[in-house]
């Protein structure tokens, strides 16, 4: 008499994907702190960057236009958002809404940067990008000349 040929078994025993989940839950739980660190950092920079391209539109607009273009910081300073006006009769050109974190932070030496027709700046204008829970702070910075620069400090 022949003994019937038996199917190995497929899949996984319990005690298998037990392990598993377990070995995914300590991964997970270093991986999480420095990828909320790594948003942190990201949101710094993209606010600093936007910022750092208002300031470049301000001064692209003033020579186009051949006059002032000025962007003024909202109530509440620049994390709140800010308005672009150009020439006497306030034209508004762009308006940037409000950072979408309450923890972001952008303070100034003003709240106000105006480039005139000539592409100079009015005064120099800086303001430091932080967050209230990350180290990092960027600094944004309008020259005389009319160009701007960010840094990764403090201004």
């Amino acid at each position: 008499m022949s003994t019937p040929l038996r199917r190995p078994m497929l899949g996984f025993t319990i005690l298998e994907l037990i392990i598993a989940f377990a070995l995914l839950a300590v991964v997970t739980a270093f991986a999480v702190p420095s990828f909320q660190t790594f948003i942190a950092r990201n949101r710094v920079k993209s606010a600093s960057e936007q910022l750092q391209s208002a300031l470049f539109y301000i001064r692209s607009e003033a020579l186009k236009r051949n006059q002032t273009v000025t962007l003024t910081c909202n109530a509440g300073g620049c994390q709140q958002g800010w308005v672009i006006t150009s020439g006497a009769s306030a034209t508004q050109l762009a308006v940037q809404g409000p950072f979408n974190d309450s923890r972001l932070n952008v303070s100034g030496t003003t709240t106000t940067a105006a480039v005139n027709r000539n592409g100079r700046a009015a005064a120099t204008a800086a303001f430091t990008v932080s967050r209230s829970d990350a180290g990092q702070q960027r600094c944004v910075r309008l020259y005389l000349s009319g160009l701007s620069d960010v840094r990764d400090s403090g201004c």
